[in-house]
């Protein structure tokens, strides 16, 4: 449909400097106001409506290339967003569309209609940005491909309560697997043993390595690592022997800039007990996505993967608040900002 050439001003978050180590908070964070250009041929005004709050974000702030480029100072910051269409210069989408894309914190933004996409059918929004977003693939494929997990394995998850850990271990339970899942709070904790995890441990309060060794007698075949740190050292010393580690994140170390500590050696770990320990980017998967997301559509919609959402509200302003709790692990499952 045709849309009207209307000027449209926005307002965008984005990085006031870059923060090589410590958590960011609202200080490191403003708003900017632009005004946007006409829409082009095949193109959308979307208004956006929740963004996503990751933890790889953290590495995008410090100014240094990952597998990602930096934030730019002064641009918006990016992510996995829903919005609506306000305009439309494109046939495949009308006014009043929901969308996905990975777009900007800002509040109106203008997109190419062949870089988003609709909503699929029964995934409300929350959904969306969560089992039917990155974090699902990135458990999906974690554990499914880079994981080979096989039925009736022990697996275990560092970060157990976060966006994507709970959702390992709700696929490894479909999969008919031993789940052991390991958070930092008792409320975490409960929230696991409500979702079926077979063994929940507190890595504040439990000595990990007795209580793995007691709990996975024959070892543990898969070690899904989103922490890193002294945490993953205890699993690694527990593993089974062809045991497969799947290095997704390592968040205990994401604000301590060059300052790592050293930890305990376990090269001959990873030698006797041939031992398999890969990391992985979910883009590596890129054209397998669209199977991926009809299997994770099919669990929710079945209820075999629940959605748990730390949502907050306030719109672009509550996206500084909402990513320096996270990084605090005051969240459990996947935070979101309502907009």
């Amino acid at each position: 449909m045709q849309g009207k050439q209307v000027e449209n001003k926005t307002r965008f978050l984005t990085l006031t400097q870059y923060i090589p180590e410590g958590i960011p908070d609202e200080k490191n964070f403003k708003l900017l106001e632009k005004t946007l250009p006409p829409l082009g041929d095949n193109q959308l005004l979307l208004k956006l409506e929740y963004f996503s709050v990751d933890p790889y974000m953290r590495g995008r702030m410090t100014g240094k290339k990952t597998y990602v480029d930096p934030y730019k100072l002064g641009e918006a910051i990016q992510g996995s967003c829903v919005a609506s269409v306000v305009d439309s210069k494109s046939n495949q989408f009308r006014q009043g569309e929901l969308v996905g894309f990975i777009g900007d914190w800002a509040d109106l933004q203008i997109r190419d209609a062949n870089h988003v996409r609709r909503m699929l059918e029964g995934i409300d929004p929350e959904a969306a940005l969560s089992i039917c977003g990155l974090n699902g693939l990135t458990a999906y494929f974690g554990l499914l491909k880079v994981g080979e997990l096989k039925e009736g394995e022990t697996v275990c998850v560092t970060g157990a309560a976060g966006a994507t850990g709970y959702l390992v271990g709700s696929i490894a339970k479909i999969k008919k697997c031993k789940v052991i899942g390991i958070a930092g709070s008792e409320e975490k904790i409960q929230f696991l043993k409500d979702l079926g995890f077979d063994v929940c441990l507190n890595y504040k309060k439990d000595d990990l390595r007795k209580e793995l060794s007691r709990v996975a007698k024959d070892g543990i075949n898969v070690f899904y690592d989103n922490v890193g740190g002294e945490t993953a050292d205890a699993v690694k010393e527990n593993m089974a022997t062809y045991g497969r580690i799947v290095q997704c994140g390592a968040i205990s170390m994401y604000n301590r800039g060059d300052q790592v500590p050293q930890g305990p050696r376990l090269d001959s770990i990873v030698v006797f007990k041939r031992l398999r320990w890969q990391g992985f980017i979910v883009h590596d998967f890129h054209d397998q996505f669209d199977t991926a997301l009809q299997e994770l559509a099919k669990w929710y919609r079945e209820g075999k993967l629940k959605k748990h959402v730390f949502l907050q509200r306030g719109g672009l302003t509550a996206g500084p608040r909402a990513f320096s709790a996270m990084m605090h692990g005051e969240n459990i499952g996947k935070t979101l900002v309502k907009v």
